[in-house]
């Protein structure tokens, strides 16, 4: 199934999520982010943040590469 997604990371918070989902998009690869109860990540309950997390999902094929970027990018020094 060539338009089959699968969730590569999970993010407490909707910030660190967005920040991976660009990454992801400048490499030109297509993700979504996903969260069980949307919404819940803006409300002033940081425990509500860790208990739903927002989920980073890409394509099963591009999921490889994805994970590498992010990977890459993480370890690059600022």
């Amino acid at each position: 199934m060539d338009n089959e997604v699968v969730v590569i990371r999970t993010f407490s918070t909707e910030l660190e999520a967005s920040v991976a989902k660009a990454e992801l998009d400048r490499a030109g690869i297509h993700s979504l982010l996903l969260s069980s109860d949307a919404g819940a990540e803006r409300l002033p309950q940081p425990h509500l943040q860790l208990s739903h997390g927002i989920g980073l999902a890409v394509l099963v094929r591009d999921a490889e590469t994805a994970e590498a970027i992010l990977t890459m990018g993480r370890s690059e020094p600022e």
